[in-house]
């Protein structure tokens, strides 16, 4: 019976969504005010970066996370604000089908929307990883994206999923209070696998 025991897969599996969904929630508080977006995402990181080191803390460890570096979070979550609220406007105040006459730019500009995107997914775990300048960690996280670009299309390949599950009304609750943690979370282990070679070299945070 050792498979339901504590030290068991199903008993290890349950407490592991019990900590994603309380990650989640914590994040999500952390988020209401919008503004603190981005401080909210680095302490969720961070803890998430702990936890995957053992430490179970994770509303302790959220806290430092958000205090240590949240004023270049939030200087990231308001460039991303300010990328978002551009194509929305883009899209639904302006013509956004002169594009089709321009080849070009069309692909210069969903280009330019993938690199910030992949980029994105990267610049937090970078954050709590590793020193640096402001500029540094925006370029660190891009050449990230790119240079392990499987482990990026993976994680856009979870939220695409995730924005799927969204439409059924079923799973919609449930998606939403563990959904984000355990997406996070699967980032982190994947990112780890990347950082581990680069910390000599670029500086490890801690």
């Amino acid at each position: 019976m050792r498979f339901f025991s504590y030290d068991g897969k199903a008993a290890q599996f349950i407490l592991l969504m019990a900590r994603m969904t309380l990650m989640t929630l914590i994040w999500f508080a952390g988020c209401i005010p919008v503004i603190t977006g981005g401080a909210s995402s680095v302490g969720m990181y961070y803890a998430l970066n702990r936890y995957r080191e053992g430490d179970v803390h994770l509303f302790e460890n959220y806290k430092l996370g958000a205090k240590t570096h949240w004023k270049r979070a939030t200087l990231f979550w308001v460039l991303c604000l300010a990328v978002g609220i551009g194509l929305f406007c883009e899209w639904f105040f302006f013509d956004f089908t002169h594009f089709l006459d321009y080849p070009a730019l069309l692909v210069a500009a969903v280009l330019a929307v993938a690199a910030f995107s992949f980029m994105a997914l990267w610049f937090y775990p970078v954050m709590v990883n590793f020193r640096g300048s402001f500029g540094e960690l925006i370029g660190n996280a891009f050449l990230f994206s790119i240079i392990y670009t499987p482990y990026t299309l993976v994680t856009i390949a979870l939220y695409v999923g995730l924005l799927y599950l969204l439409n059924f009304p079923i799973v919609f609750g449930v998606c939403c209070i563990f959904a984000q943690g355990l997406i996070a979370y699967a980032g982190v282990l994947m990112y780890e696998k990347a950082f581990r070679k680069y910390r000599k070299g670029l500086g490890n945070a801690d």
